[in-house]
Parts: structure tokens; sequence; C-alpha cells
């Protein structure tokens, strides 16, 4: 199951997009910090998704986009390994680490 962040889930666009997410097997992650919204609005996902989404597909958590925080600690470790199969190291090292900072950017 994919997973995917949705920043304003709360929010009348942001609820129906849960919705369908939930329904086409998504786990969703919203962020939201209800300054324009109401977490009443996730119950109410949770019903409307009960028959159709998997259980504990959904995660909300009061927060707002504009606080900064990242801690990246996702990488290979393996010395021998990286001796023998160095693209492999790079190529996760490097391009995850751009295809996060580019998640985090868009």
């Amino acid at each position: 199951m994919k997973t995917i962040l949705v920043t304003g889930g709360a929010g009348y666009i942001g609820s129906h997009t849960v919705v369908e997410l939930l329904q086409a097997n998504y786990a969703v992650i919203i962020l939201d910090n209800f300054c324009n919204s109401s977490p009443k609005v996730i119950e109410r996902i949770k019903t409307i998704t009960v028959q159709t989404a998997p259980k504990n597909s959904l995660t909300c958590i009061d927060g707002d986009i504009r606080d900064s925080g990242l801690i990246h600690f996702t990488g290979l470790k393996a010395l021998g390994e990286s001796t023998t199969k160095p693209l492999d190291y790079y190529y996760n090292s490097l391009i995850g680490t751009l295809a996060l900072c580019k998640a985090i950017i868009d």
C-alpha cells in the first residue's frame, strides 16, 4: 500500500481527495493546522470510508506546513558492500536525498 501525504486534508477539497485516495487503497497522512477547517472532518472521513478503506490507513497530524523540521537518516550502511556496489550506494544516497528534497520543495 502506497502512502500519500495530503496537506490541508481536512479542508473541503483536501477531504474529498482523501476519501478518494482511501477508497483507492492508499494510506493517507493528513497534515492540517485546522485554521480554516475542523478536526470533525477527520471523523467524517473515517465514517465515509469505514467499509472501503483498510483499517488504520488514515493518520492525521495537527501541524502547519510552515513549521520546518526534517531529520533524514535513510541510507545504505554496509562498508564492504559499498565498495563492491558503489553506484547502488551513490544512487540511494544522492538520488534518494534529492527526491526527498524535491518532494519537500514541491
